[in-house]
This record gives C-alpha cells, structure tokens and sequence, in this order.
C-alpha cells in the first residue's frame, strides 16, 4: 500500500485530498496544527492504517520529530502533498507584518522544511 503525507490535511482541501488518496488505498499521513479533533476523525473515517501526526510544517524541529515518526512506523514515504497553507484577507497595504510573516512562513518555509527532511524518507 502506498504512503502518502498530506500537510493541512485536517480540513479544506487537505480533508478532500485525504479522502481521495484513501479511496485510492493510500495510507495516508494527516498532518494537523491545531485541528486534532477532525485529524482523528479523518483516520477513523479512512483507515488503511493511516496516521495522524501533529507537526508545525514552520519549524524544522518538529518537521523533523514527524520524519523521525514516519521512518519508524512506515520506513518509507511514497508522495508528499505540501497543503499546509495560510492566507490573510488583507490588502497589502493593511497586512500586518505578523501576518506576512506567518503566511510566508507557512507558505514557503513550510514546503521547504517538507521537502528537504521527508523527501529522502
């Protein structure tokens, strides 16, 4: 069975791509932030010994601990979904710098931080 990572993947498009991968018989890896309520309600939906892992796709470290997660349960990572994402209604103009910060990092950093430690998982 491939194993599939789906960051964001506890609501939104995330949630639709989960469910399509699992229908697809993926065993698929929801990675949440804030969301574990729906995360775990989305691996008892899906099944195929899926996974639910929390993880800030931001920080390194704790991208780090889920790669480390990964390897040991699964010792290999089929397809990378980089979802995880954040976008501030705001005019440019009117954005905070916190909140450029926070999308740039989710945004950037975050594909980033997936693709350099998971993708030799």
């Amino acid at each position: 069975m491939p194993i599939a990572l789906v960051t964001g993947a506890s609501r939104g498009l995330g949630k639709q791509i989960t469910y399509s991968l699992a229908k697809r018989r993926y065993c698929v890896i929801v990675n949440h932030l804030s969301s574990e309520k729906e995360a775990l309600k989305i691996v008892n939906d899906i099944g195929n010994d899926s996974v639910a892992l929390k993880a800030d796709v931001r920080d390194t470290k704790q991208v780090k601990g889920m790669a480390k997660q990964i390897e040991e349960k699964f010792g290999r990572l089929d397809v990378i979904i980089n979802n995880a994402g954040t976008a501030k209604d705001n005019l440019l103009l009117k954005q905070t710098e916190q909140e450029w910060d926070e999308t740039i990092s989710t945004n950037l950093k975050g594909c980033f931080n997936i693709i350099r430690i998971l993708g030799p998982v």
